[in-house]
C-alpha cells in the first residue's frame, strides 16, 4: 500500500494527543470514540485498496489463527447477558482492535519507516509529559485549577501506561544515534519522560516498566555496553533517590515498598475483587458471563471487605486484572485462544531475534516492540489497560508490529481472494452504516443529551432535563444511566407513575444497579405502597449491605406500619454498620421512645448532637423529654441550643415562651 507512511505517522502522533475524555468544552468526542472512528477510518482505506487491488492479502499462521478464534469467542459472547446494545459497543472496540493487528501486520511495512516511527514515538511522549508536567506545577491550559499530572489522557495511571509503552523505543534511539547533539536531546527527552512517570505515583506502572527493561537487558545484554548501562542506570536511580528525598518526602520510596504489602489498602482492594471475579468464572467457566456483562453481574458477588475498602457508593466496573475479566466474559476459550495468540507472538519474535544472530537495526527495534508490548502486558496483571482506548490500541498496534517485523516478505503464506467489487460495496456500506449508527453515532448523540440535560438539572431546569434525558434512551436503547436520571428528575417534578416505569426500564438494562432499587423504594413509600417499599430496600441491601441508609429506610417503612420492634432491628444494624450515622441513631431513639425508654432515647441524642452540633430539631426533641421528666432548667438549656443553631426555628422560640408563661 502506498499509505502506509501516511498511517503510520497518523496513528502514533494523533491517537495520544486528541480528544480527552473530560474536557468536553475543549474537545467534543470521547477518546474511546475517537480511537474507534480513527481504526474505522483506516478500514475504509483498507477496503478501498481492496477495491482498487479486487483481492485480500493476508498470512496464515498461528498468530492470527488464534486472534481469529479469539474474536470468534468475543461473538459467541454476545449470546450472553443483558443489554445488548451496550455490549456491542464494547464487543466493537475489541473487534477494531483485532481488526488494527491484522491490518499492521499485513499490511504495514515497519521496518521501512522505523526511523520515523521512533521518532514520532519520543517526540509525542516527550510532548505528553511536558504538558503532564505544567499540570503538575499549576499551569494547565485546558483543565483550570488542575495540578494532576495526567496529560491528555485525563488520568494519571491511563498516562502512565502510554509511558511505559513508548519507553523502551529510548533503546533503540540510544543504541542507533552516534550524533552528539542528538544525544544530548534524546536524554533529555527520556529525563522529562522518566521523571513523569515518577511523577504519576503510578506503582503498577513502575513495575511494568522494570520487568520489560529486565527482559530487554536479557535479550540484549551481548550487545549492550554494560558499564555505560550501569552508569546510566545508577544516575537514573540517585536522581529519582534524590527528587523523592528533596521534594516528596520517602513517598516514592513507600510506594515501591507498599507494592509488597498485603494490607494496603490498594492490593487488599485488588485482591479482594480477582476473589470476586474467580467466584465469576467458577459459575460461568465455558460461556462466560458474556461480553461487558462484568459490571453488572458483579455487585452480586462483591464481597463485604472489598465494600469496606472501597466504600459504599463506588462501582467497581473492572476486574483490574484483563486476563481474569477476559475469562469472566469470554469463558474459558477466550482466555485460552488469547494466552496461545501472545504466546505465539512472542515465539515469532524471538525466533527472529535468534535467526538473525547480530545486533542491527532490525533486531533493535524489535527488542523494543516487545519492551513496550511486554509492559502492557505486565500491566494487564492488576489494571485493565486492554480496556482503556489508547494503551489498548497501541497494546494491538504493537502486536502488529512486531508480527509485521518478523515476517516482511513470508509471501508464501498469503491466500488471495478474488472479490466482486459490487458485492464488496454493498457488504461495506452496509457494515460501515450499521457500525456507525449502532454503536458510534447513536452513543455520541446519547452522551451528548445526557450532558446537556445534566446541566438543565443542575439549573434547576427539570421539564427540559427530562426531555434531553428522553431524547439520550431514544437515540441508544441502551444507555441506562439516561433512564436513571430520567427517573429521578421526573420523580422530582411529582409524575411519580412515569418515573417508576423508568427505573424499571433501567433495571431491565442494569439488572443489579442498587441505586436504581433504592430510587424505587422511595417512591413506593411516598405513595404508601410500603410492601412493594420493603421489596425494593431489600433488593438493594442484598446488593450493598453496607449503606446505612437503606436500613434507615426499611425502619421508616416499618414504623408507618407500626411494627416498632422490627423497626428498631433495622435502626440497630443501621447504627452498628455506621455509628456517624444520625439517622439510624434517631430512627432508633425514636423506637426506644415508643418502649419507655426515655434515657437510652436521651443517650442516642446525645450521639447524633455530637455527629452534627446543627441539628436544632434534635435539641428540640431532647427539650421536649426533659420538659416530660420535669427538668425544666435543661429543657429551656436545649431549646435555647436549638434556637442558637437556627434562630428562625419557630417551635423552639414557642416551647421557650410557652416554658417562661409557667
Amino acid at each position: 500500500m502506498m499509505i502506509n507512511n501516511l498511517i503510520l505517522i497518523a496513528i502514533i502522533v494523533v491517537s495520544p494527543l486528541i480528544f480527552v475524555p473530560t474536557i468536553y468544552d475543549v474537545f467534543i468526542l470521547e477518546k474511546s470514540v475517537f480511537i474507534q472512528l480513527f481504526i474505522l477510518l483506516l478500514f475504509l482505506l483498507w477496503v478501498i485498496n481492496i477495491f482498487k487491488s479486487r483481492k485480500i492479502l493476508f498470512k496464515i499462521s498461528a498468530v492470527f489463527f488464534f486472534s481469529f478464534l479469539f474474536f470468534l469467542s468475543l461473538l459467541f459472547s454476545l449470546t450472553e447477558g443483558f443489554n445488548l446494545s451496550m455490549r456491542v459497543g464494547v464487543a466493537l472496540q475489541w473487534g477494531l482492535f483485532i481488526w488494527l493487528f491484522f491490518f499492521v501486520g499485513n499490511y504495514l511495512n515497519i521496518y521501512r519507516d522505523y526511523r520515523i516511527f521512533l521518532f514520532l514515538s519520543i517526540l509525542v511522549s516527550f510532548i505528553v509529559s511536558f504538558y503532564a508536567i505544567l499540570q503538575y506545577s499549576g499551569h494547565d491550559f485546558l483543565i483550570e485549577g488542575n495540578t494532576k499530572p495526567c496529560s491528555f489522557f485525563g488520568n494519571t495511571n491511563f498516562l502512565a501506561e502510554y509511558l511505559v509503552s513508548v519507553l523502551p523505543f529510548y533503546v533503540f534511539w540510544w543504541v542507533g544515534t552516534r550524533n552528539k547533539w542528538s544525544k544530548i536531546i534524546f536524554s533529555f527527552s527520556l529525563l522529562v519522560v522518566f521523571g513523569t512517570l515518577i511523577l504519576t505515583h503510578s506503582r503498577g506502572a513502575w513495575l511494568s516498566f522494570m520487568v520489560s527493561f529486565m527482559l530487554i537487558f536479557c535479550l540484549s545484554y551481548r550487545a549492550i555496553d554494560l558499564k555505560k548501562l550501569g552508569i546510566g542506570v545508577l544516575a537514573l536511580g540517585v536522581l529519582s533517590l534524590f527528587v523523592d528525598f528533596v521534594f516528596f518526602d520517602k513517598l516514592i520510596i513507600r510506594n515501591v515498598f507498599s507494592l509488597f504489602d498485603a494490607e494496603y489498602l490498594s492490593n487488599s482492594f485488588r485482591v479482594n475483587v480477582w476473589q470476586s471475579t474467580w467466584q465469576m468464572i467458577l459459575d460461568h467457566p465455558l460461556r462466560g458471563l458474556g461480553c461487558a456483562n462484568f459490571e453488572i453481574i458483579y455487585p452480586l458477588y462483591r464481597n463485604i471487605l472489598e465494600h469496606m475498602i472501597s466504600g459504599n457508593r463506588v462501582e467497581v466496573l473492572r476486574a483490574h486484572n484483563d486476563f481474569l475479566q477476559i475469562m469472566a466474559e469470554f469463558g474459558i476459550f477466550g482466555i485460552v485462544f488469547f494466552l496461545i495468540f501472545v504466546m505465539a507472538l512472542y515465539k515469532k519474535a524471538f525466533s527472529f531475534l535468534k535467526s538473525r544472530g547480530n545486533f542491527s537495526s532490525a533486531e533493535w527495534l524489535m527488542i523494543s516492540l516487545v519492551g513496550g508490548f511486554t509492559s502492557l502486558l505486565v500491566l494487564a496483571c492488576y489494571s485493565f489497560p486492554l480496556q482503556n482506548p489508547v494503551s489498548g490500541f497501541y497494546f494491538w498496534f504493537l502486536a502488529g508490529c512486531i508480527y509485521a517485523l518478523s515476517s516482511p516478505e513470508d509471501r508464501k503464506h498469503k491466500l488471495v481472494f478474488k472479490t466482486g467489487r459490487a458485492f464488496s460495496g454493498i457488504v461495506l456500506a452496509l457494515l460501515m452504516i450499521t457500525v456507525l449508527s449502532v454503536c458510534i453515532i447513536n452513543p455520541v448523540l446519547a452522551s451528548y443529551y445526557l450532558k446537556n440535560g445534566i446541566n438543565y438539572r443542575q439549573r434547576g431546569e427539570l421539564k427540559e432535563a427530562s426531555l434531553c434525558f428522553d431524547k439520550a434512551a431514544k437515540v441508544y436503547p441502551g444507555y441506562g444511566l439516561a433512564y436513571i436520571y430520567n427517573g429521578g428528575v421526573l420523580s422530582a417534578l411529582n409524575e411519580q407513575e412515569t418515573a417508576i416505569d423508568y427505573y424499571e426500564q433501567a433495571l431491565e438494562l442494569l439488572p443489579y444497579y442498587e441505586p436504581v432499587y433504592a430510587f424505587l423504594g422511595d417512591i413506593f413509600y411516598l405513595q404508601g405502597s410500603y410492601l412493594r417499599a420493603k421489596e425494593n430496600f431489600n433488593g438493594a441491601l442484598k446488593l450493598n449491605p453496607l449503606r446505612s441508609d437503606l436500613y434507615v429506610k426499611m425502619g421508616n417503612v416499618l414504623l408507618k406500619e407500626e411494627n416498632y420492634n422490627e423497626a428498631g432491628f433495622w435502626f440497630f444494624r443501621g447504627k452498628k454498620i455506621n455509628p456517624k450515622d444520625e439517622y439510624a441513631r434517631i430512627g432508633w431513639a425514636s423506637v426506644l421512645l415508643r418502649k419507655g425508654n426515655i434515657h437510652l432515647a436521651i443517650a442516642e441524642y446525645e450521639e447524633v448532637i455530637k455527629i452534627n452540633p446543627r441539628r436544632s430539631d434534635v435539641y428540640t426533641a431532647m427539650g421536649d423529654l426533659y420538659l416530660y421528666l420535669n427538668d425544666y432548667d435543661k429543657a429551656m438549656v436545649l431549646w435555647e441550643e436549638a434556637l442558637a443553631v437556627d434562630p428562625a426555628f419557630t417551635e423552639a422560640k414557642k416551647k421557650i415562651e410557652a416554658l417562661k408563661d409557667k
